[in-house]
């Protein structure tokens, strides 16, 4: 007489990646049965979007399977982890997405030429604007910062006194 048994549901969690083109990141699923029980020891194959090889990894203690060592080769897609199923524990797959993120750019942007003239004299254009905390009294032809100096030092003697 055969003997019956029903064999358990299982379920996997595949963990979504963000990654550049050529970056190398770790696979992870975690494998539990019908109950939410980690499943320890089974194996899972990886598998990605349009890439025809396959990645194994053994799950831990915890039901989590770690495949350390994979490089992005391709677009954004899709991450497969299947359990194949064992005597007793029903097959199963979980998907994730692995997005591609842009690279950023590789050289530093060239500065906008500004121009700057002194005394109504047009000279070269700077890289950069000109900072006027850099920028000396005879060149810029005003006193207004020495003028803006005192009224602050009247105003902080001011609020000092009348706080004693």
């Amino acid at each position: 007489m055969p003997i019956l048994y029903t064999a358990i549901n299982t379920s996997i969690h595949v963990d979504n990646k963000l990654g550049y083109l050529n970056d190398v990141i770790d696979l992870t699923a975690t494998l539990k049965d019908e109950d939410g029980n980690p499943m320890a020891g089974e194996t899972i194959i990886f598998s990605i979007t349009e890439d025809p090889n396959t990645y194994t990894a053994i799950t831990d203690n915890y039901g989590r399977a770690t495949y350390t060592g994979y490089k992005i080769m391709q677009h954004t897609g899709f991450i497969y982890a299947n359990f194949p199923g064992t005597i007793g524990y029903v097959a199963s797959t979980g998907i994730g997405t692995l997005f591609l993120k842009p690279k950023p750019p590789t050289s530093t942007p060239k500065p906008i030429p500004f121009p700057h003239t002194t005394n109504q004299h047009p000279q070269q254009y700077q890289p950069y604007p000109v900072n006027a905390s850099t920028v000396s009294m005879p060149s810029t032809g005003s006193p207004l910062a020495a003028l803006m100096l005192g009224l602050l030092g009247i105003m902080g003697g001011t609020i000092y006194s009348r706080l004693r």
